[in-house]
């Protein structure tokens, strides 16, 4: 389709958008957003409409909870498709070690640091797939007075 055809298009969409009831407006953005899998860019454009007036009507019909649960399916096929990559006879190093840093964290696979403070002396320590126990202490700092301005 060119542009012309394109524009001409989303113009009668708009109208058809426009002509509609408040319940089918409703609806149709409904549509759109579930068509688009919750990208309200996408939805605007197959309604016809700005993306300022699909927010509008979002917020109008309060359907943020119908965006949030097109990004939740999104996510689950992903991580769908992540299993399938995984569940190989060769998985990718680098996805398993995505998907450890991303779902199990509570196992000690991350690759933040760990901050810890016990007794004035700080620990750092970097837990990761290569070396999960690696720490680095710093040396016992004592606390010093602010310095204060005599002039004041």
């Amino acid at each position: 389709m060119n542009k012309a055809n394109a524009v001409r298009v989303n113009k009668l969409m708009k109208l058809k958008f426009l002509q509609a009831s408040i319940p089918d407006r409703k609806q149709l953005v409904i549509k759109a957003i579930i068509m688009s899998n919750g990208l309200l860019y996408q939805a605007a454009t197959l309604l016809g409409l700005s993306r300022s007036d699909i927010h509008q009507y979002v917020k109008e019909f309060d359907l943020w909870t119908v965006i949030a649960d097109q990004s939740e399916s999104q996510v689950d096929i992903a991580e769908q498709k992540l299993f399938e990559l995984i569940d190989c006879d060769k998985p990718d190093r680098d996805l398993l070690k995505f998907y450890l840093r991303c779902k199990a964290k509570s196992r000690g696979y991350s690759e933040s640091p760990l901050v810890s403070i016990d007794n004035r002396q700080v620990t750092f320590q970097f837990e990761n797939l290569e070396q999960p126990e690696e720490k680095i202490q710093l040396i016992d700092v004592e606390p010093t007075e602010p310095e204060t301005d005599p002039e004041i």
